[in-house]
């Protein structure tokens, strides 16, 4: 066997341990990747603060959130339950100005539909005596106790200058830098560095959504010709890109609640489909069929931005995706058509997909519970 060969069968068994070394962490969870947003304004001495949170990640917390139990958050549990919010939110969340820190004021928590999906929001302002100069924001939501994977999808505007930015577990702090060193100086990026933050915004979420990826994976294990693994990566692509764009637009907008469990589905799917049958030249428009949901998975971290330049990061997003499953592809496919040579492949198939399987099993029943 040629080095090369070596290598890419190497990078192929690493990538598989890796992605199983991942199950084992992220199933202590139990539920999926939560997100929120920030809307922050800043005028003069005074930053305002919209932050909508998943109320039902915060009854984790505040189980009296649903006093009634009934699975349901509601507008007079959220009110009853409103100065308790109040010191959730101060506890989570810093802001401070020229070194000092800022007390906030809140104006107003309620429940809002946020692209159909409900929130928790609050509406906070931070009075500071001197104007907004070196700031420095800190939000410490979930990371530590529910959801190290939250993440926090943040649009600041001071006059005519918009910034977006994620927070996520290992860059939770914003500060006046987000702008340029000390002053705002720089406007909404340009066409270059959009196309390059959403690719590689793409990228991340394909290879750090382990789901998507473990379907992939089962997808590939099952064997196939050449022209198959085209048919299924077309078909796949033309799922997503199809839902993606639907629900960025919010043409059609679904509940993570529903496509997260129909997500695990299609895991066990194709899992099971590897197991019981042997010829799989039906399986592209399986493929296109769930390439359609999970395309709604892929949506929802982008329902937090795309606040200008929309069709350049959606297509950029949608390209990011695809070389994420390339990549994928380059470096599973070797170790495939090497099993098949060694006609090693079926009996690893069965095996690989009854894992997956059974892991796709315990997920499903995760998100809907």
């Amino acid at each position: 066997m040629s080095s090369c060969r070596k290598v890419s069968l190497g990078a192929a068994v690493w990538l598989l341990f890796m992605m199983l070394f991942s199950i084992s962490i992220n199933t202590v969870y139990a539920h999926f990747q939560t997100f929120a947003y920030s809307e922050i304004s800043i005028e003069n001495k005074t930053i305002h603060y919209t932050l909508l949170l998943d109320p039902y990640e915060v009854v984790i917390r505040y189980p009296d959130l649903d006093a009634n139990s009934n699975g349901y958050v509601e507008s007079e549990e959220v009110a009853n339950l409103q100065n308790n919010l109040f010191e959730y939110v101060k506890s989570n969340l810093s802001v401070i100005n020229e070194k000092v820190a800022g007390i906030p004021e809140l104006k107003e928590v309620r429940l809002e539909d946020r692209k159909k999906i409900p929130m928790l929001r609050f509406d906070l302002e931070y009075p500071f005596s001197k104007p907004i100069g070196n700031f420095e924001i800190e939000y410490s939501f979930f990371f530590q106790d529910t959801d190290p994977q939250h993440q926090n999808f943040v649009t600041i505007v001071k006059g005519d200058k918009t910034v977006e930015k994620i927070i996520d577990k290992e860059h939770n702090i914003l500060t006046n830098e987000v702008f340029g060193m000390n002053e705002i100086t720089v406007s909404i990026p340009n066409w270059t560095s959009i196309l390059l933050r959403y690719m590689s915004l793409g990228m991340e979420h394909i290879w750090s959504g382990i789901d998507h990826m473990l379907f992939l994976a089962v997808l590939i294990i099952g064997g196939g010709s050449k022209r198959e693994y085209l048919k299924i990566l077309t078909a796949f692509t033309l799922g997503h890109c199809i839902t993606l764009g639907l629900s960025v637009m919010e043409v059609v907008v679904i509940s993570p609640k529903i496509i997260e469990p129909l997500i695990a589905l299609s895991i066990i799917y194709v899992a099971v489909e590897n197991i019981i049958w042997k010829r799989l030249q039906w399986r592209w428009l399986v493929t296109l069929i769930f390439g359609l949901i999970h395309g709604f998975g892929f949506s929802y971290i982008l329902q937090g931005m795309l606040t200008s330049h929309f069709a350049l990061s959606l297509v950029s997003f949608n390209l990011g995706v695809e070389i994420g499953q390339i990549v994928v592809l380059a470096v599973l496919l070797p170790l495939v058509w090497y099993l098949a040579k060694k006609k090693w492949l079926l009996k690893t198939s069965y095996g690989i997909s009854g894992i997956v399987g059974a892991i796709g099993v315990f997920w499903f029943i995760e998100r809907v519970l």
